[in-house]
């Protein structure tokens, strides 16, 4: 996890921990690390499906939010020049 988000092009790829290991020290690790959530196993197919369909809508927010950020900052240069 803490490779990937050093990637700057894989920096914003939501990560969803699966483990076992349920105790707070590897739940703040994993959060520490830039998970964005964490399921213990056994995995129920219905939690993991509605945490995945979250981590995507909230990926697809925050890129267009980014992408209006992006256009406005664009904007903002050419008013000022």
């Amino acid at each position: 996890c803490r490779s990937i988000k050093q990637q700057p092009h894989l920096r914003d790829i939501p990560i969803i921990m699966v483990t076992a290991k349920n105790d707070l020290e590897n739940l703040h690790e994993a959060f520490s690390a830039g998970a964005m959530d964490y399921i213990n196993k056994p995995v129920k197919n219905i939690e993991l499906l509605a945490r995945v369909t979250s981590a995507l809508t909230l990926k697809k927010e925050m890129d267009c939010r980014k992408l209006r950020e992006a256009e406005l900052s664009r904007s903002n240069e050419e008013l000022q020049q």
